[in-house]
C-alpha cells in the first residue's frame, strides 16, 4: 500500500503484456477514508527485437484459449459464429516442426458458412516504428495435412491487430509439397503503409483443408541469400556431382556435407570453399545418404546464412536402373503395398503407367520407401512378378487381377524387410521392359508372419 499525496502516481518495474489490478481509496482525515475502489489495466507489448523467432514451445496449448493465452503478444482474429479456436497451439509432435520441440500451430480451415469464420488471422507482435517493414522477411515452415489439401496463406500488415479490415496483402504462400515440412521466406518490400504488425491471414476456402505451421522468423531481409535448389547432376557408387540454382550472384560458395543427419558445423562433416560449380565430391560410401549445406559469399563481411540440408544419395551401381515405388517427400502412407503388415499372407497389386516410367529399360533393382519408425522384420519369404498390363487403375482395393502364366514374370523371391528410408532389392533376373505397356507389380508374401505395423510405405497418388 501506498500513500500519495497528488491524484497521479507513477508504476515502474512492471512487466510487457500483463494483466493488472490496482485498488485506491480517498484518506480525507484522521480515521476516515472511502470504501477501496478496484480497477484493472494490461501493460502493452514491447517492440520486437529483430531477428525476432517464434516456436510456440513456452505457449500454452489448446483450442479454448483466446486473447493473451493463444501465444504471448500474439493477436488472433476468427470471425466463426460457433468456434473461434482455429488457428490454436497443439502439443502433438506432429505438428512440430522444432527440432526438439513438441508444439506447433494447428490450423483448420473450412468451407462451412460462418461457423469457422470466413477469415482467420494471426498477428505477430509489433514491429519498432522507426523500422520500415518493407525492409523486412517472414518466413516459417508449413505442411498439409494430408497430400490431397492445398492449404493457402496470404502474407500482409496490419495498422491495427484486432482490426481486420486494415490487413493489407503482401504475397499468397500455396503448399503443393503435401505432407513435406517447406521452408517459406516472404520478403515483404512490396509493403508501402505504415502498419507495424505483420500478419498471416486464411480466408474461407472453396476447399476445406488441414495444414501445420511453425518456427516464424521475422528479420531484415538478407542481401546475400543462400540457394533453394541443390540437386545431384550425376551420382556414382562412391561420388556424387553437387549444383545448385543461385538467387544472389556471386563467385564465391561455402559447402559443407556429412552422413544424413549429423549436426552441421561438427567434425563428423567436410567442408570446402569453391569458386564455381557444378562441385564434383569423391570418396563416398555406396548407396547412402548425405546432408549438404551451401551458402554464397557475396562480399568480404556479407556471406548468406547456410541453406538447410539437401539430402542426396549416392548410387547402388554405376549405370544401373532401379524402379523406385513411391516418395520420401509426397503422396501418402499404406499398409498394403508391397506387403500387409497385418496379416500373414497377403497379395497386392501396383499398376504403374508407361508415362511414370519413362520409356525402355533394363531394370535391374527395385526400392520402396517404408516410412514406419520401428523396422519390418518378419517378411522373410516374398515373391515378386511384373506384368504386363492395358489396365490404369483398379476399380476397388478388391479387383484383383489374376497372374498371367504367359506374360508375367518372376523377377524376385526373397525378403522384403525394410527399415526407416528408401529400401533396395536386387531383382534375381534383369526385366526388359518395352516402354510401352502398363507394368503390373504383383507381391506374393508367404511369410506367414506379421509385426502389427499400420500405414508403413510411402507411394505416390
Amino acid at each position: 500500500i501506498n500513500t500519495v499525496y497528488t491524484p497521479n502516481v507513477s508504476i515502474t518495474g512492471l512487466t510487457a503484456n500483463t494483466a493488472y489490478t490496482f485498488k485506491v481509496r480517498s484518506v480525507c482525515g484522521s480515521g476516515d477514508t472511502s470504501f477501496w475502489r478496484t480497477y484493472s489495466f494490461r501493460t502493452p507489448c514491447v517492440y520486437l527485437s529483430l531477428p525476432y523467432t517464434q516456436d510456440f514451445e513456452s505457449e500454452p496449448t489448446g483450442s479454448s484459449t483466446t486473447g493473451s493465452a493463444f501465444a504471448n503478444c500474439w493477436t488472433r482474429l476468427n470471425n466463426g459464429t460457433s468456434y473461434g479456436g482455429y488457428p490454436y497451439v497443439s502439443s502433438s509432435s506432429t505438428y512440430n516442426h522444432t527440432y526438439g520441440g513438441s508444439k506447433g500451430l494447428y490450423w483448420y480451415n473450412t468451407t462451412t458458412t460462418g461457423t469457422y469464420g470466413d477469415y482467420q488471422v494471426v498477428v505477430l507482435p509489433p514491429v519498432d516504428t522507426t523500422v520500415g517493414v518493407d525492409s523486412l522477411q517472414l518466413s516459417f515452415w508449413a505442411k498439409a495435412s494430408s497430400a490431397s489439401y492445398v492449404p493457402v496463406f496470404k502474407i500482409g500488415v496490419m495498422t491495427d491487430p484486432n482490426n481486420i479490415s486494415t490487413f493489407v496483402g503482401v504475397d499468397t504462400v500455396t503448399i503443393t509439397t503435401g505432407t513435406a515440412w517447406t521452408l517459406f521466406e516472404v520478403p515483404l518490400s512490396a509493403y508501402t503503409g505504415s502498419g507495424q504488425y505483420v500478419a498471416v491471414k486464411a480466408d474461407r476456402p472453396s476447399s476445406s483443408w488441414y495444414a501445420y505451421v511453425d518456427d516464424f522468423t521475422l528479420e531484415y531481409t538478407p542481401t546475400c541469400v543462400y540457394p533453394r535448389n541443390v540437386f545431384a547432376t550425376e551420382a556414382t557408387t562412391t561420388s556424387i556431382t553437387l549444383d545448385w540454382v543461385d538467387i544472389t550472384p556471386t563467385m564465391v560458395w561455402q559447402v559443407e556435407y556429412g552422413p544424413q543427419g549429423y549436426t552441421r558445423g561438427s567434425s563428423a562433416g567436410t567442408s570446402m570453399t569453391v569458386t564455381s560449380h557444378p562441385v564434383y565430391i569423391a570418396g563416398l560410401d555406396t548407396l547412402t545418404n548425405y546432408d549438404f549445406y551451401i551458402r554464397p559469399v557475396c562480399t568480404v563481411g556479407d556471406t548468406a546464412r547456410w541453406s538447410y540440408a539437401n539430402t542426396l544419395s549416392t548410387a547402388m551401381c554405376d549405370n544401373s536402373n532401379v524402379f523406385a515405388i513411391g516418395s520420401p517427400s509426397s503422396g501418402g502412407t499404406t499398409y498394403y503395398a508391397p506387403v500387409n503388415n497385418f496379416y500373414n499372407y497377403t497379395l497386392s497389386e501396383t499398376i504403374i503407367d508407361s508415362a511414370e516410367i519413362g520409356g525402355p529399360m533394363d531394370i535391374e533393382f527395385i526400392a520402396y520407401y517404408y516410412e514406419y519408425s520401428s523396422p519390418s522384420t518378419v517378411k522373410t519369404n516374398c515373391t515378386i512378378y511384373f506384368q504386363p498390363t492395358t489396365l490404369s487403375t483398379f476399380s476397388s482395393t478388391s479387383s484383383m487381377v489374376a497372374l498371367n502364366s504367359s506374360t508375367a514374370v518372376k523377377v524376385y523371391s526373397g525378403p522384403l524387410n525394410c527399415s526407416q528410408g528408401w529400401n533396395f532389392f536386387a531383382l534375381d533376373t534383369v526385366y526388359h521392359y518395352d516402354g510401352s505397356s502398363n507394368l503390373m507389380i504383383i507381391v506374393d508374401d508367404n511369410s506367414g508372419d506379421y509385426d502389427n505395423s499400420s500405414c508403413v510405405f510411402r507411394t505416390e497418388p
